[in-house]
């Protein structure tokens, strides 16, 4: 009898009223959130050498150690915008602090992770022209420090190199750009790392 009445109801109502009752609605997982906090710039630590060379030919060459700055913050937006594109492949939801600039409360009450960068500047071999004109290479360590908001420490610590190159003089770029794009090698690496990833919805 039950079979016979589904017959009748699936030919007064059509098979599309059917299917429409018969789905059920499925429930959205919350995205991870995930945050840049803060990048400090360690000089200090990292005693970073190399070279600074002046000119077109780039013939004179003053070498130094860059010990003496200690830690400062360093500008946000650069570094923001490249660790936004490196975790673009995983699962978490990043907030961009370059746009957002309240993205740190909404990290803090909704759970997920937050990031902290301290970036070792180890080489650094610069050739700069009198018209503001760069090309060298940077290669840095780069400490990142994944904090659990839920728990309110620290999940995973690790560190990657990361280099940047610029073969070519270069008038759209500066030196922190160039240690911009180190981190940005380093940042790939971590959105890499099993670690994190394990952590991703």
């Amino acid at each position: 009898m039950r079979a016979f009445m589904l017959m009748i109801a699936g030919l007064l109502l059509g098979p599309g009223h059917l299917a429409h009752a018969q789905e059920v609605p499925v429930a959205e997982e919350p995205p991870v959130i995930m945050r840049l906090n803060k990048v400090v710039l360690d000089t200090e630590a990292a005693n970073t050498t190399g070279s600074a060379k002046t000119g077109t030919l780039c013939v004179s060459s003053d070498k130094f150690t860059w010990n003496g700055f200690g830690e400062s913050g360093v500008v946000h937006g650069p570094y923001q915008r490249r660790f936004v594109k490196a975790m673009e492949v995983t699962g978490f939801k990043v907030l961009d602090g370059s746009k957002n600039l309240f993205a740190g409360a909404a990290a803090n009450e909704d759970g997920g992770y937050a990031v902290g960068v301290i970036l070792l500047p180890r080489t650094v071999e610069i050739c700069l022209t009198m018209g503001g004109r760069i090309k060298g290479r940077v290669v840095s360590d780069v400490e990142f420090q994944l904090f659990d908001n839920t728990t309110k420490q620290v999940a995973h610590a690790v560190t990657y190199s990361g280099s940047a190159e610029y073969p070519k003089f270069r008038d759209d770029a500066n030196f922190g750009t160039l240690l911009a794009d180190s981190f940005a090698d380093a940042a790939g690496k971590f959105a890499a790392d099993p670690a994190v990833l394990s952590r991703a919805p």
